[in-house]
């Protein structure tokens, strides 16, 4: 599709990529309240998810989601990002957990990605998601194009991108980057069953 662009790969970058992976795998991603609102979106999975569960996992008027036996969502932004109840952008280049390790491990997989795409890329914010399956939006706040990564022992779980036709396209991310610009094209993430966590790096 004109508009995406399927990034080359090579030793190197294979292994940073395993390294990210290996490092979200051991990490707390924090849930947000935008990947809770998704959640009628999520696959299923065989234990019921009771109001009890999301009380004990800090969810707030529990009685407007009807969730019974999803898969919980996780989603973490990590560097520039917007604060809604600041109105305004931060920075927070870290996570309690990892402090600046996970940013600047994006952030240096981004770099090398684009230096053997030859293409010209700058990025100040990540987002790293968990079993999060969005669905068909623009992204609103990118000054760029994003660098779109999946990981995980899963199945299916396809980006699907829209051309100005309305037009699909499905894309393989499991260690496979692409490359496109997500407040121009419409996205959202195929059914998928297993673990699936991604990756996308932007400017805002």
């Amino acid at each position: 599709m004109e508009g995406v662009k399927v990034l080359k790969t090579d030793e190197k970058s294979i292994e940073m990529m395993k390294d990210l992976y290996a490092d979200l795998l051991n990490s707390k991603i924090t849930r947000s309240r935008r990947s809770l609102e998704s959640m009628k979106n999520q696959p299923k999975k065989e234990k019921q998810i009771t109001k009890e569960d999301l009380i004990a996992r800090g969810v707030k008027h529990t009685n407007q989601y009807k969730y019974s036996n999803l898969i919980m969502p996780e989603s973490m932004t990590i560097g520039t990002r917007w604060d809604y109840f600041k109105n305004e952008y931060v920075v927070s280049a870290h996570d309690k957990h990892n402090g600046t390790e996970l940013f600047d491990k994006c952030k240096s997989l981004t770099t090398y990605l684009a230096n053997i795409n030859d293409i010209s890329y700058n990025m100040n914010t990540a987002t790293l998601n968990r079993n999060y399956k969005i669905s068909k939006h623009l992204d609103r706040r990118n000054k760029n194009s994003s660098i779109l990564i999946g990981f995980g022992d899963y199945e299916k779980g396809e980006i699907t991108i829209y051309d100005k036709k309305d037009i699909s396209y499905n894309y393989d991310i499991n260690m496979k980057p692409i490359l496109f610009n997500g407040s121009d094209f419409y996205h959202e993430v195929i059914d998928f069953s297993g673990t699936r966590y991604s990756f996308v790096s932007y400017l805002i």
